[in-house]
């Protein structure tokens, strides 16, 4: 089973919740878009779930101000039910470090059970 989390533009920070699936294993598939207004670097989008850091997605840039997709990460986690408030998780992405994202980015998170 699966189900889209989030599927929408930015900018970053995105801050959704999802119901509790249970004691399952579940992957989140993550990806989206950003730039950098510097020279080079590592970017990407940070993902975390109950307020913990657990994955990001990254691509490397060499050029200022060039939107780039980052590469899709699969975050595999067993979610702890008794960290779900009224049921519900939280999932939020936002940019690393030199990382900038606007209107013309997209963002997608599917989870997989």
């Amino acid at each position: 089973m699966t189900e889209i989390i989030i599927d929408q533009k930015g900018p970053l920070p995105i801050e959704v919740q999802f119901d509790n699936p249970g004691d399952v294993p579940i992957i989140f598939e993550v990806s989206g878009s950003c730039y950098t207004q510097q020279e080079y670097g590592t970017i990407g989008i940070n993902t975390q779930i109950d307020g913990e850091q657990v994955g990001n997605s990254i691509i490397w840039s060499n050029s200022a101000n060039v939107h780039r997709a980052t590469v899709t990460k699969y975050i595999k986690i067993n979610l702890d039910p008794s960290r779900a408030v009224q049921d519900k998780h939280t999932l939020k992405l936002t940019s690393m470090p030199n990382t900038d994202t606007d209107y013309n980015d997209w963002f997608s998170v599917v989870m997989h059970m």
